[in-house]
């Protein structure tokens, strides 16, 4: 009749073997890599979708970029709508 090994030890010899299996292998040498720096995880997208499933629109260009009276027309409007009422004389 075979002897039966007690059960902690047939666990540990179970355990020792395949540790050191696992450890023979040609990658146990390498160390992880070094993590990327918060600044270039920074700049990866966190995710593809838009809120709501909306995509972003384009860019609006500004008709009237480079019209120096836009400015006075614009400040014009702001007042004789009371915008300064809620807004202040600054737009703040």
């Amino acid at each position: 009749m075979a002897r039966r090994w007690p059960r902690h030890l047939a666990t540990a010899a179970v355990v020792l073997t395949l540790g050191a299996l696992a450890g023979s292998g040609a990658g146990a040498a390498q160390q992880a890599p070094a993590p990327p720096s918060p600044k270039a995880m920074l700049g990866v997208p966190v995710s593809p979708l838009a809120p709501g499933d909306v995509p972003f629109p384009q860019p609006i260009k500004n008709p009237n970029a480079g019209d120096p009276a836009a400015v006075k027309r614009g400040m014009l409007a702001f007042q004789t709508m009371n915008c300064i009422g809620c807004h202040a004389p600054d737009g703040g």
